[in-house]
Order: structure tokens, then sequence, then C-alpha cells
């Protein structure tokens, strides 16, 4: 693929590409060389010209059908060549290690469709491509590190004329070296083992970093539970691609970013505490300058992973927050402290409500010294209590997180006083004066079974009775 082709699967995803690349190549190469395989060119000219073989006309690169039988071109050089329908051309250029290559191919037939390919040095393997709807196409500054011979190679996808006397063509080749890349101060900081350290992230701000092929750069930084961390750089697209990459102490990755624009971001939030690494990486290079210049701006902050409600930071008594009578809607995902004024001689009641499934809450009141004096744990969801003010003031309620199955449980708090309910003075009913029923006048340990109560046991204890009162008479 060309470089636009690289970028374009790089921002819609490695399955899109992959897919693109299948379809394109069931489409042109391999009903191509299926083609080739089982038709001559002469029954297969049949098939694009109404029924009229006509000869396609030749250049003089013929033949060149494969890599062994390419034409030779070098750096600066222009050709005009002919190009047929299931006869590609291949043409062979010599590479230092770290050129960069750029062709162009252009037609004049409105109605041809070429394509354009760039081979690795085993000439089929394809290292950049580009397949426009035309005859006009490029491939622009593609660096290869490795010396070598590499090979060109032309294809006339279709022919609309219907003439199938395919399409003449202009190419041009260019080739350079790419300049030199310089490094910057933090080297050797290219690997996962030789990293540069930043010992304050919050606030790091690095310029003048330089990014090269094959030489990631590492960095590394100790961050605390809950310190979030948002790493940004900035550089030129134009002078190549760059993608960072946020991977934690056993190389896991963690956060990414791989955009096509100047800027790549990542922010990310430790659940715990521990030294964590970017990768920076120069994904493609897109001029004739090897690698890329890029700044490197880190920010860290802690922050609540449960989100804060109206009454946050209020994690100890110390920070208790001053709480209203009524209804108050909250997120726990800690100890969450209130404080309360009561008046003596109403109750102070609570209710907590909230879904036992997502986490199990605990309610307790303490005076203002901080002794307990009333809690409700249950299991279950929702929990209250009441408690008769002793005093007027300050009391202090805390809602505590027991367990949790999420990263934030919401609850409602209710807070109201009333009157202390009052114990009744009278009993409420009558004791019974006179037994409800006879004493049998004869005794049996079966004789209080009813007779509809069949079971084994009834039965036998019913013929028992019977027989003893039949006796006595």
């Amino acid at each position: 693929m060309s470089m636009n082709n690289l970028l374009i699967c790089k921002k819609r995803g490695l399955w899109l590409c992959t897919k693109l690349y299948v379809i394109l190549h069931q489409r042109r190469s391999t009903l191509r060389m299926y083609m080739q395989f089982f038709f001559t060119p002469a029954i297969m000219l049949l098939f694009h010209s109404n029924g009229y073989a006509q000869e396609c006309s030749t250049d003089s690169f013929e033949p060149n059908n494969n890599n062994q039988d390419a034409a030779i071109l070098t750096s600066g050089e222009s050709i005009s060549a002919h190009s047929c329908l299931y006869d590609d051309d291949y043409y062979a250029i010599e590479l230092e290690s770290n050129s960069v290559v750029s062709i162009q191919t252009t037609s004049i037939i409105a109605t041809a469709d070429l394509d354009l390919y760039l081979l690795s040095t085993d000439g089929s393997t394809e290292l950049a491509f580009s397949l426009s709807d035309t005859s006009n196409e490029s491939i622009e500054h593609f660096f290869i590190p490795d010396a070598g011979t590499y090979y060109i190679r032309t294809s006339l996808y279709s022919d609309t004329s219907g003439e199938g006397s395919g399409t003449p063509y202009e190419m041009s080749v260019d080739i350079t070296t790419a300049n030199a890349c310089l490094e910057d101060p933090y080297e050797d900081n290219d690997s996962w083992n030789n990293t540069t350290e930043i010992a304050q992230a919050n606030g790091t701000m690095i310029d003048n970093l330089s990014i090269c092929p094959e030489d990631e750069d590492w960095f590394q930084f100790q961050l605390m539970e809950h310190e979030q961390i948002t790493v940004t750089i900035d550089f030129e697209q134009d002078n190549g691609d760059v993608d960072i990459t946020l991977k934690d102490i056993n190389n896991n990755i963690l956060a990414s970013s791989d955009t096509t624009e100047n800027q790549e971001q990542i922010t990310y939030l430790p659940l715990e505490q521990g030294v964590y690494k970017l990768q920076v990486k120069l994904f493609s290079e897109n001029d004739a300058d090897l690698g890329n210049a890029y700044s490197l701006h880190v920010q860290t902050e802690i922050v609540n992973p449960c989100g804060e409600d109206d009454y946050d930071p209020n994690e100890t008594i110390e920070d208790a927050q001053s709480l209203s009578a009524g209804s108050h809607n909250l997120v726990s995902c800690d100890a969450d402290w209130f404080s309360i004024e009561a008046t003596e001689g109403l109750s102070i009641d609570l209710s907590l409500l909230f879904s036992h499934i997502d986490g199990d809450l605990d309610l307790n009141l303490y005076d203002k010294d901080g002794v307990e004096l009333s809690s409700s744990a249950t299991s279950n969801d929702n929990e209250s209590l009441s408690y008769p003010a002793s005093y007027t003031g300050l009391y202090y309620v805390e809602v505590s997180l027991v367990s949790t199955l999420q990263v934030a449980n919401p609850y409602t708090l209710n807070y109201e006083q009333n009157e202390v309910a009052q114990p009744s003075s009278e009993p409420t009913s009558e004791p019974t004066s006179e037994p409800s029923t006879e004493p049998s006048s004869e005794p049996s340990s079966c004789s209080n079974i009813p007779l509809w109560e069949l079971s084994l046991l009834g039965i036998f204890c019913s013929l028992m009775v019977a027989a003893s009162r039949k006796r006595s008479e």
C-alpha cells in the first residue's frame, strides 16, 4: 500500500484494512492470475472487446512480464510504455540504505485503469500500492531502510474502450537518500529496559524531541492510585506519523493513540500505585527526512473514580459536610461523612435507600465527640435508624461502603426530625380467667388427634380410643 493507503487503513481499523486488501486483491490480482493461467492472451481479449480480439501494442521494454525480466530504471528517469490486459510490466530499481522512493504514472486514455505497485526484493511482496480508478497513480516518499534490488509493477486492471489495445502511459521514478535522523539528548531510551524516567510527571513539558525509524522512545512515570495521567505529543504529520502507547509494569497495553492528525493524546486513570511506561513510535515516514520532531506534555491529577457529588470531598469526620433536612441523591465509593443539626427531645430519623446488588452500605450516627450512638448494618437493600436527640446541637452521620460490585454506588439519604413515639400505658388485652376447654375424662395420648387427620398415626390412635370405650361399656 502507498502511504495514503496505510494511513486510511490505520484510521479505519485493521479489520477494515485487511478486508479492503483482500477484496482489492481478489478483484485485481487473483482474478488476473486466474485468467492468465487458464486462457491464452487472444482468448482473454474476447472478454473485453465485444468478441473482437485486437492485438495489443508492445513497447521497447518488453518482454518484462515478471521480475526476472524486469527492465532496469534509474533515479530521475521518465519513460513512455504501453500496458496490456493480463500482461503486467516489471521494472527494477537499485536502492541504497535509507532510500526514499517516489513513483508516478499518467495516461491520456480516460478509459484505462492502470494500477501501480512497489515490490520488495523477492519481486512479489507488495510494500506499497496505488489503486485509483484511473491511470494516474502515485506512491510518494516511501522510505526503504535496507539496500537491494526492488521492483515496480504496473498492471492494467481494465480498459472500457472495448478495443483491447491496452493503454500508453508515462512513468517517472525519483530516488533520494533520506537525511539522517538526529538523536535527542534522552537517547538511548529505545527499549522497555532503557527508559527515561520523569520523576515529577505533572506539568512536564519537553520540546525538541526526535523519533527515528526503528528507534522507539520510552518514558516512565510513578503514579499514585487514582492519579489520572494525560499525555500529549505534538508533531507535523507531513514529516512522519507518530503514535503513542501507555503500558503497565507487565508490558500490558493500557491506552493508545494512533490517529493521522498532528497530535496524539491518551488519558488513563490507574487503579493502583505503580510504574507506568510510555512508548513513542514512528509509524511511517512521509518525507525525505528521516524521523520526526515532537514535543511531550504530561499532566496528572488525583480524581475520584466514582465521580463526585455535591458533598465531596467528605471521606473523614474532619471533612464532614453539612446536611440539611430532606432527601439527598449521592454517590459512594468510600466513606461519606455528614454533619446534621438536631433538637433535644425530637427523634433523629435517617433512612438510606440503595440497591444491595450494587454494593453494601451501612448507616451510623455519632455525637459531637465522635462517639457512636446508633447504627444500621443489614445485608439487604436500604438501612434506617431512629434515635432520640439527647441535646440540641451537632451530630455526625456516616455512610460507610462495606463492599461494592461497581465503581460507583448511588444512594439516597433522607434526614428528618419527628416527635419521639411514646409507649402505651394500658395493656392491649385482658387476661383470660377461665380455661377455654374442659379436660378430657379419659386421658389418652391420642385423644387430641382429630379423626379427619387420617395419617397412619391418626388411624392407629383412633382405633385405640374406640377399643378403650368399648371395654368400658
